[in-house]
């Protein structure tokens, strides 16, 4: 995921959501992958369980999302243009993509909701949607890739930025391409296959981003080894290009068909439609954990400053432009977000630390952050010299810390876990006598993180959940520490744990890929065999 450009509160969620998220739709004919805990690492594809709109007569049981998900209709605020009435058939689809900020409409007043949409018209509908999921893009290339598109036009960065390699890196995948190596044709207009090959390179550009896996595929995944007959009548008019993204956009319950039944590849999209495309899109998005409704985080930043540049605390607020200076500051003010999804971005500068022991908890906000801005830049990489403390007594809590490096002092743990719900820790660096000490009642998630420990890489000391209570996966021990995992002392507690560890997919291990289950000093512990 290198580069990663700064990010947006909804991107905290989404990592929340990396590797565990799943839609389980009963209608939807494709099967879910094997379940992390008790989420899955796949998003299930298929409608939202409503009563159809359309139905195609080729695959049943797949039916357009009803939308309740991304756009509650007793929260979605009318967008007030003139020109959508109440009740029209795409009224509700564009006042909430209006809610979402992807569309400002044509005027202030008005949307043209009969208007086809053109290739420049989709390019800037789809960089608002990644923007405000993905969080902050990378900046367009400084040189133009199409002749076709000026510089200065409004459409120009969101073309750029789509067509550019470190976008492309980012997400896995490009998102826009030219209709010749150098020409976007921004004027033309996009027909429904194009349209649906849009709405799938953006659901799997940010499920890449979140390390998701959507479940994709042909309609006819019940017989893989029989040749497909398409989601539609009209599947061989579908040019082989678009027929993969169609299928893929169908089975989601994005795009549906005509009232007869065909898709009608080659008929242009309106803006109303275009809404409905992206509403649906958002409502995947929205039920995977993969975003949020308007309106439910807010993102706070610390940035400690430098020594030409010290950071003022007098009348912070957490805004980039009147930053925390401190860690424990904006956790405070987090958790006085009632029911919010608040992330704290800490912005690594010179590789100056912030020297602090934080307790981090949720209080009253739902979900809390605690996030690095740029692992990947030794410059910006977001240190802490001191011990974190994940706490609280709310079972429903969520707390997560993504993207530091934690470096504690003398006999302290790097990450301490006292709290009663959910605790996420994903790509972190552990330095001391002790990387991770458990004492919880909730769930512990540890992910792809580094330790390097005088003693116990990860000490289980008490979970009420037993062995489902600590989940470790990707976790590297640095084995010259000669650090361990300290199981509990319950004996079928230890037993589970050590084989959860031991299991070659867990991607565990100490750098020689042979561990062991042993006794140190009365406890069960899993050490490197060498």
């Amino acid at each position: 995921m290198s580069p990663t450009p700064d990010r947006t509160a909804a991107r905290s969620l989404a990592l929340v959501s990396a590797l565990v998220f799943a839609l389980v739709v009963a209608s939807s004919p494709l099967a879910l992958a094997a379940a992390a805990g008790d989420r899955a690492d796949r998003i299930g594809a298929g409608g939202s369980g409503a009563a159809p709109q359309v139905r195609t007569s080729a695959v049943e049981g797949i039916e357009v999302r009803d939308l309740d998900a991304a756009c509650p209709a007793e929260e979605v605020p009318p967008a007030g243009f003139d020109d959508v009435p109440e009740g029209w058939t795409f009224a509700r689809e564009i006042d909430c993509l209006a809610w979402y900020g992807v569309t400002r409409g044509v005027t202030t007043t008005t949307y043209a909701p009969g208007r086809s949409v053109t290739r420049q018209q989709m390019a800037r509908f789809i960089y608002s949607l990644l923007d405000r999921v993905v969080g902050e893009l990378p900046a367009p290339p400084p040189n133009s890739r199409f002749i076709d598109v000026p510089p200065d036009g409004g459409a120009s960065e969101a073309i750029e930025t789509l067509a550019s390699d470190e976008l492309a890196e980012l997400l896995g995948v490009r998102m826009v391409t030219g209709v010749t190596e150098d020409r976007f044709r921004p004027a033309a207009t996009v027909s429904r296959e194009q349209m649906a090959s849009f709405v799938h390179r953006a659901l799997v550009g940010i499920a890449n981003y979140n390390d998701v896996e959507p479940a994709l595929g042909w309609c006819d995944d019940e017989r893989p080894d029989e040749p497909d007959e398409g989601c539609f009548p009209d599947e061989e008019r579908i040019a082989d290009v678009h027929r993969s993204s169609v299928a893929s956009s169908y089975r989601f319950g994005i795009v549906a068909g005509r009232d007869d039944g065909t898709f009608g590849p080659a008929a242009d999209v309106t803006r109303g439609q275009m809404a409905a495309f992206l509403t649906r899109l958002l409502d995947v998005l929205v039920e995977a954990d993969l975003t949020e409704l308007p309106g439910t985080y807010a993102s706070l930043t610390v940035d400690g400053g430098t020594a030409a540049e010290p950071c003022v605390a007098d009348s912070a607020d957490g805004s980039p432009e009147r930053p925390f200076c401190t860690i424990q500051p904006a956790i405070d003010a987090a958790g006085a977000l009632d029911d919010q999804v608040v992330e704290i971005v800490l912005l690594g500068r010179d590789g100056r630390p912030f020297v602090e022991s934080p307790v981090l908890s949720s209080g009253d906000a739902r979900e809390v952050h605690l996030i690095g801005d740029g692992l990947d830049d030794p410059d910006r990489l977001a240190v802490i010299h001191g011990t974190v403390t994940v706490a609280g007594t709310d079972e429903a809590a969520v707390n997560d810390l993504y993207r530091l490096s934690i470096e504690a002092p003398g006999e302290e743990p790097a990450v301490r876990v006292t709290s009663a719900g959910d605790v996420w820790l994903q790509r972190l660096s552990l330095t001391g006598a002790t990387g991770v000490a458990l004492e919880q009642a909730g769930r512990t998630s540890v992910y792809s993180s580094t330790i390097a420990a005088d003693r116990v890489g990860i000490d289980i000391i008490e979970t009420s959940l037993g062995p489902e209570g600590s989940s470790l996966l990707e976790v590297f021990i640095n084995e010259a520490s000669d650090a361990y995992v300290q199981l509990p002392d319950d004996g079928s507690a230890s037993s589970a744990a050590g084989e959860a560890w031991l299991d070659p997919e867990s991607g565990n291990g100490f750098g020689s890929g042979d561990a062991e289950l042993a006794t140190v000093d009365g406890r069960r512990v899993i050490r490197s065999a060498n």
